[in-house]
């Protein structure tokens, strides 16, 4: 029971007494030997909340600029917390795009409740946690009070966008904290609540021209694949969730290339094991897991010797490259040019880093038309 990923159920205690000891226990002296086990090791669910202002005095005290809150009721009874260690707060404010998606997944501790979770992506396609929260529900309350402590640790942050699932609580509480940010949906979880509504076939033509209107960067390419959606009834109902908020193209603010909450979803997944852990244990795993992130990822860049990130810069900067050398080029003046793909074409302004294919625009990575 040490290892939190261990998974050691009452069946596994009853079978290994049996084998080693030739005795047969029941079920109930099983489980409770299990439960004495476990607070032992990690003390009582309610012991964790007790000590939790202690931990978060020392976690602040060891790591400059960590921000930690809990709220309490009247009664001193635990309602919320929040977390965001300092190192994350500075890296995403000197180096990340502004674009934080999340979520938030049910913990399995005693007390229940739910894990919020706010997350960006770095230079490599890397999950970047940002900040941590726990509350009793995902509620507007809730929602509400994790975005005034998030917008505590990363300010006023200019074009801003935060990416979600369509709950309404998670909208509520943006438009309150962040007002000047852009909310955009998760367009995978907008495609599996079209499926369940219109009862969609996964292999339906309809979710392909959906997931390829949903990519495409520039208007006639949307324009062309939307009207390829035989369904009024479908194509209404995407209209209504808000064209701005799952297409790329039709996006207020640049996306990038976040399409979808699972780089949030992956915290859970990780954390899926530690979510079993009274409070104190799952903040010190997390604690942990970004420790061991950060030196990774500081040893990866120190081997690097390029000033392009090794995946998302590297990579896909080679690949456009090996596109571009086909091209033609017509030059209209010092930061303007005309460049014949064979296709659509692009009309490339340099000193605007932008582009008529608008990958240059959304992406801020040079499109194949400007690297040609």
């Amino acid at each position: 029971f040490k290892d939190s990923r261990t998974i050691y159920t009452v069946g596994d205690i009853i079978k290994d007494v049996r084998q080693n000891f030739g005795v047969t226990i029941s079920y109930s002296k099983a489980w409770r030997s299990r439960e004495l086990a476990l607070k032992i090791i990690r003390g009582s669910a309610k012991e964790s909340y007790a000590i939790l202002p202690s931990y978060c005095y020392e976690l602040e005290r060891t790591n400059p600029g960590t921000l930690t809150y809990i709220e309490t009721d009247a009664a001193n009874h635990f309602l919320y917390f929040f977390m965001s260690i300092g190192a994350c707060i500075r890296g995403f404010k000197s180096s990340m795009r502004p674009v934080i998606a999340v979520d938030a997944t049910h913990l399995k501790c005693k007390y229940k409740g739910v894990l919020f979770v706010a997350t960006a992506f770095d230079g490599n396609r890397n999950i970047y946690p940002l900040a941590f929260g726990i509350g009793d529900l995902e509620t507007d309350a809730a929602w509400e009070w994790f975005f005034t402590k998030l917008h505590c640790a990363i300010g006023d942050c200019s074009n801003l966008v935060v990416i979600s699932d369509r709950n309404l609580s998670i909208e509520n509480g943006l438009k309150r904290v962040f007002p000047e940010a852009a909310h955009g949906i998760c367009f995978y979880h907008l495609k599996d609540n079209m499926k369940a509504s219109f009862k969609l076939k996964k292999w339906d033509p309809i979710l392909g021209f959906f997931v390829r209107a949903a990519k495409s960067y520039r208007l006639a390419e949307f324009n062309r694949y939307f009207s390829m959606i035989n369904n009024e009834r479908v194509q209404t109902y995407l209209v209504r969730a808000g064209l701005h908020k799952w297409s790329r193209a039709h996006c207020d603010r640049r996306r990038y290339n976040v399409m979808t909450t699972n780089i949030a979803e992956s915290i859970n997944s990780v954390l899926r094991f530690a979510r079993m852990l009274p409070v104190v244990h799952l903040i010190e795993e997390i604690r942990n897991m970004l420790q061991n992130w950060f030196y990774q990822r500081r040893d990866l860049s120190m081997k690097c010797k390029s000033m392009l990130c090794p995946d998302l810069g590297e990579k896909k900067l080679r690949k456009r490259l090996d596109a571009a050398s086909r091209m033609n080029v017509v030059k209209i003046n010092d930061v303007e040019y005309n460049v014949l793909d064979g296709d659509m074409n692009g009309l490339v302004h340099l000193q605007n880093h932008s582009c008529t294919c608008r990958k240059f625009d959304l992406e801020q990575l040079p499109c194949k038309h400007a690297i040609v």
